[in-house]
């Protein structure tokens, strides 16, 4: 469940046109999804890592031509989905820590 996720800092969160919500894990190096509906493998509710280094969570800029989830990312900020009919994307809601 997502509920039992261990996110460290996450500092960005948007959903796509079908109501799946996507997660800037920034302390992690990686970006969660919580799927609305189950789609292939993904039950919903649950919280998966769909890109960044999901084993060590290195951070890194490595992965160019592999897998999202093969792909080393360094601290993702916040994250944008473009939708395929539209080509615009929602406001992501981000954090910030004050000053």
């Amino acid at each position: 469940m997502a509920t039992s996720a261990h996110l460290n800092k996450p500092t960005g969160v948007t959903l796509d046109i079908f109501g799946n919500l996507f997660i800037a894990d920034t302390g992690n190096n990686v970006v969660r999804e919580v799927p609305v509906d189950n789609i292939g493998t993904m039950v919903a509710g649950n919280i998966y890592t769909v890109a960044g280094d999901n084993v060590g969570h290195a951070a890194g800029y490595t992965g160019e031509g592999g897998t999202a989830v093969g792909a080393q990312m360094n601290a993702p900020q916040a994250w944008w989905w473009i939708t395929p009919t539209t080509f615009s994307s929602p406001t992501p809601i981000t954090t910030s820590s004050a000053k």
